[in-house]
């Protein structure tokens, strides 16, 4: 699985593609403290995308309709990782790709699983 750190004048971009390419595939949010260790958040949830919001945080926008609809927000982000197997950015979805973010808030470690 390669991995690739997004440089922090792409993401937005990057994000936005990724959301366009995306959107609908079912992820898995799983969060991961040093202290606590890792949990999933969000099971099966489709991706409606992710965005940057003013203040420089990151949002995951999930759920299928307006009442399922779930926002999580990732403050201070530090780094974004995109970690794929062959096909990147493709309209495939692929089975080990994964979205990790780093932050200097809470959650320290929020990664994106897609599973088809």
């Amino acid at each position: 699985m390669a991995t690739h750190e997004i440089s922090k004048d792409q993401w937005e971009s990057f994000f936005s593609v990724f959301s366009e390419r995306r959107g609908g595939a079912l992820v898995t949010v799983e969060i991961a403290d040093p202290q606590k260790g890792p949990r999933k958040a969000e099971i099966n949830q489709p991706l409606t995308g992710i965005t940057m919001d003013d203040a420089g945080s990151v949002v995951l926008h999930l759920g299928a309709g307006s009442g399922d609809a779930v926002t999580r927000i990732i403050t201070e982000p530090k780094a974004v990782y995109h970690k794929s197997a062959a096909g990147v950015m493709s309209d495939e979805v692929n089975h080990d790709e994964i979205i990790e973010i780093t932050s200097a808030g809470d959650p320290p470690i929020t990664q994106l699983h897609f599973s088809g």
